[in-house]
């Protein structure tokens, strides 16, 4: 895989969570953002309520993916 790479599609516990995040918003968007930091608390709380709305982890994986895709950021990189 070349952008899921700590990852597997059923990956749910939010230290692998937010770490596959903060790479994905360094290989997305050219910015560093801690696993901790506010960027990545954003993006785990839009996969973990995924989740707790009943998708499955591949499901809300997907979620992320396509708000990423979505944010203006990626037209400047």
């Amino acid at each position: 895989r070349k952008l899921l790479t700590l990852v597997e599609a059923t990956t749910a516990d939010e230290a692998t969570v937010r770490a596959q995040l903060a790479a994905m918003h360094l290989r997305l968007f050219g910015e560093f953002a801690a696993a901790d930091g506010p960027e990545v608390d954003l993006s785990w709380a839009l996969f973990s309520s995924a989740v707790a709305g009943g998708s499955t982890p591949d499901a809300a994986w997907k979620t992320v993916l396509t708000a990423f895709f979505q944010d203006p950021r990626m037209l400047f990189y």
